[in-house]
């Protein structure tokens, strides 16, 4: 009847699993792979009469299911690979894996390796029965037999041979000129890593063109046509079925890189079918990421700059650090300034520079730079020749400055000043004009002298043809500078209400044929032909009042032509492609506005659709 306690002590649940082990319930749940602790662990629940006393600890599965952790040891360590082993056996073994997923990778098709049961099946009929965790798997394998009996094959493990995924169809490397690049494949489909990326140093950038991207490899040809041709209008794709044996057929027939790969598709399947594919049909930017080239950019550390599919927009995007990188080289013991003689070496070998473990190419160039000149290295070739042609052209004046102050004395010069005042200064047109006199002398259809030996031939061989050139240049330019004032003149003032189209179209013709810079622009073949243009503009003002309509219809003839043409001009396109299209269109003027003066090259619409298509336009 007395009090003896008011509170009772909390019962800890460890006590009642150490005073009754008999009577408390055990159950293990979750068993997996625990890669740190290399072992196959649980969790374990323990319950007294249902009441709950520890709800969740972790346990070494392998001491209370030895199989089955044997199990699971076998998937998840050895044939996940998610357990890293020293032993050579599993290196040669995951070496070989890694090889055959990368064939799988290349081809596109998950046939090659083994499936994971066999890969299962093999191990456990290997390993004896108590190996189920690390430990116990590296001291059996200190028996060297027993490395031995765990080494695969790689015929054990390959399905069939893939005899078609060679070296020549997925080529490991992206040839370039004088490097190549590293190409690495992925499989899966929807990620962004899927298909072929070639990894390329920032300061190759430049020299990667559509063209490398557009063939991708050739093992990936064939899927690309077809689904280029599967993607083509209903009216072209119908001519062009069974698609697969389209492109099967173009596949034999191509040279990969020799052209854009859209061009080269159209022209082979004109040849088989006589039907010719628009280049802005192909369904370019709709193709699968897979059948697109992915580029990874990379730093002199190998560290990722930037990834993408278009090559354009990644040029664009880097073009800034490309340059800070390439200034950045330390290329002091290449380059120096004041050069008053060629006491330098050759102009077309590139200097490797290396840094961070990466080799960058620099091409040497003779730059002017203010009145003197300097040996500089460049990151692009044909910058580094365009600016060695002009260096060139000032070495030889500096070494023939009497000839030059003759030349610019020469009392023709005058009056080019004076027909020259609209467009720019006398002085500028002087230096323009020796810069012509003296590439043409010295450098000419030959090109750029690449050492010293060369300077000199040709500066014995040229010098006495300096005047008589300049008589002839002072004389072309004198004719074009005349007749582009005299135009001037007729298309000032007011003008009739139906004039007014024509008139613009011709002030823009004439602003791309004669302006500042115009004689070092204008390559030497197409100068000459510049007093034919502006006769034949002549003419079609003559003609203009009593023909308005025929002027209407050539001038809408001629304005697709003439529109593409000035988005390149404007671009400032260097290719030689572009060049050849610029002067056909001033050509087709000729033959639709002064049929008269004849026409320095076959020309009509389709040799210039033609000549557009090779230009890669649409």
């Amino acid at each position: 009847r007395r009090l003896y306690a008011r509170t009772a002590a909390r019962i800890e649940p460890g006590w009642i699993e150490e005073a009754a082990p008999h009577l408390v319930k055990r159950e293990y749940f979750e068993p997996h792979w625990r890669p740190k602790a290399a072992r196959v662990g649980a969790f374990e629940r323990v319950s007294l009469y249902g009441l709950v006393l520890i709800p969740r600890r972790r346990v070494d599965y392998g001491r209370i299911e030895p199989a089955e952790a044997r199990g699971i040891f076998i998937r998840e360590a050895l044939v996940a690979g998610r357990y890293r082993s020293r032993a050579d056996c599993l290196a040669h073994n995951r070496g070989l894996i890694a090889q055959i997923q990368a064939l799988e990778a290349k081809s596109r098709r998950r046939d090659i390796l083994i499936n994971e049961e066999d890969l299962f099946d093999f191990y456990d009929r290997q390993l004896p029965a108590h190996v189920h965790n690390g430990r116990a798997l590296e001291r059996w394998l200190k028996d060297p037999d027993n490395q031995r009996r765990l080494r695969l094959t790689r015929e054990q493990l390959m399905r069939h041979a893939g005899s078609d995924i060679t070296e020549d169809r997925f080529p490991d490397r992206l040839p370039l000129a004088d490097v190549s690049l590293p190409l690495s494949y992925h499989f899966e489909p929807g990620a962004e890593r899927d298909g072929v990326t070639v990894t390329v140093p920032l300061g190759l950038l430049s020299r990667l063109d559509a063209q490398h991207c557009e063939w991708l490899v050739p093992g990936l040809l064939q899927d690309k046509l077809v689904a280029l041709i599967k993607g083509l209008p209903k009216a072209l794709r119908r001519h062009f079925v069974p698609a697969p044996d389209f492109a099967s057929a173009c596949v034999a027939r191509l040279e990969p890189y020799s052209s854009p790969l859209p061009q080269a598709l159209s022209q082979a399947l004109a040849r088989m079918t006589g039907v010719q594919v628009p280049l802005e049909a192909w369904p370019v930017e709709g193709l699968p990421d897979h059948l697109r080239m992915r580029i990874r950019v990379v730093d002199g550390e190998g560290q990722t700059l930037a990834i993408g599919r278009d090559l354009a927009a990644l040029q664009e995007r880097l073009a800034g650090q490309r340059q800070a990188q390439f200034r950045a080289l330390d290329t002091g013991v290449h380059e120096r300034e004041g050069i008053t003689r060629w006491d330098f070496g050759r102009l077309d070998r590139p200097v490797e520079i290396h840094q961070g473990g990466l080799t960058i190419p620099a091409h040497p160039a003779l730059s002017v730079e203010g009145e003197g000149l300097a040996l500089r290295l460049m990151d692009d070739a044909d910058r580094a020749r365009a600016a060695s042609e002009r260096g060139v052209i000032r070495l030889y004046q500096l070494t023939l400055r009497d000839q030059v102050r003759y030349l610019r004395r020469l009392p023709e010069l005058q009056a080019l000043c004076l027909a020259y005042r609209g467009l720019g200064g006398c002085e500028a047109l002087k230096d323009e004009l020796m810069d012509a006199v003296f590439g043409r002398v010295f450098l000419g259809d030959r090109g750029l002298p690449v050492d010293r030996e060369g300077f000199e031939a040709r500066l014995g061989r040229g010098r006495g043809g300096l005047v008589a050139t300049a008589g002839e240049l002072l004389a072309l330019v004198g004719e074009i500078l005349t007749r582009h004032q005299a135009l001037q003149g007729r298309l000032k003032g007011n003008m009739p209400l139906g004039w007014l189209e024509a008139v613009d179209d011709i002030r823009s013709q004439l602003r791309h044929l004669v302006y500042p810079g115009f004689i070092l622009a204008t390559p030497e073949e197409w100068l000459g032909q510049l007093p034919r243009y502006l006769k034949a503009v002549e003419q079609r003002l003559g003609r203009l009042a009593n023909a308005p309509d025929k002027d209407r219809r050539a001038r809408l003839e001629i304005a697709r032509w003439w529109t593409r043409c000035l988005e390149h001009l404007e671009a400032g396109t260097a290719d030689p492609r572009f060049t050849r299209y610029r002067w056909m269109v001033e050509e087709y003027r000729v033959s639709l506005f002064a049929q008269s003066l004849g026409t320095a090259i076959p020309v009509s619409a389709q040799r210039l659709a033609r000549q557009w298509e090779k230009l890669g336009g649409g």
